[in-house]
């Protein structure tokens, strides 16, 4: 799964699950693991560890790091940007470009615009797409979950022409006693327009 991807959506819809299969058959691949989440996706490093870890040009490498500030957050989009074929990821990216109009650091506007040409990904999380960079979201392919906020909607339907209001959540069940959902429509938009289909929050797999 190349190029740049943006999965937008509530909490408790599927991003997390969603984000962790996108990565899934990367083996170049960088995660900036804002909340702490996806440590069992690859060795969990500081910022020294990361450096020594790619030192040599392995050919294969899976790091998880949680940036601690922006600063850390640029440098690792710098870091992911110098190397071919790297992945990327970055769970919840609009807790680091807070705004629409927020301009983006070097490294990810490298990544985003220029990152094809050297077989380099993106995968980018928000909950909130309102505030998203559009840098980031005018490039990427949109995964989106069902939305209720009307200026998430919009800002979905103003880059898109498509409304992630219309999806709907498809079964509920119970776990652990709370009512959860277990099936959703999700939505990809990109250069073959909108794609409907379904993604299994059980199971992590989506099909359309």
């Amino acid at each position: 799964m190349k190029g740049v991807h943006a999965i937008l959506g509530l909490r408790g819809y599927g991003k997390s699950r969603l984000f962790r299969a996108l990565c899934a058959d990367h083996t170049r691949l960088i995660i900036a693991d804002t909340l702490g989440e996806h440590g069992e996706l690859g060795t969990v490093v500081d910022e020294s560890g990361l450096q020594s870890g790619l030192s040599g040009a392995p050919v294969s490498y899976r790091f998880v790091l949680r940036p601690l500030d922006y600063a850390v957050m640029e440098w690792l989009e710098r870091v992911a940007a110098s190397r071919e074929g790297c992945c990327l990821a970055v769970d919840e990216i609009d807790m680091w470009y807070s705004d629409s109009r927020s301009p983006i650091g070097y490294g990810l506007r490298a990544l985003v615009m220029y990152g094809r040409h050297y077989d380099q990904t993106l995968i980018a999380v928000a909950r909130r797409p309102f505030n998203m960079s559009r840098d980031v979201t005018s490039q990427a392919d949109l995964w989106c979950f069902p939305m209720r906020e009307p200026r998430d909607r919009q800002y979905v339907k103003d880059v898109s022409a498509f409304d992630p209001g219309e999806l709907r959540v498809l079964e509920m069940g119970m776990i652990d006693g709370n009512e959860v959902i277990l099936r959703t429509e999700l939505a990809r938009v990109g250069a073959r327009g909108t794609e409907v289909g379904e993604f299994n929050l059980e199971t992590g797999q989506y099909r359309f």
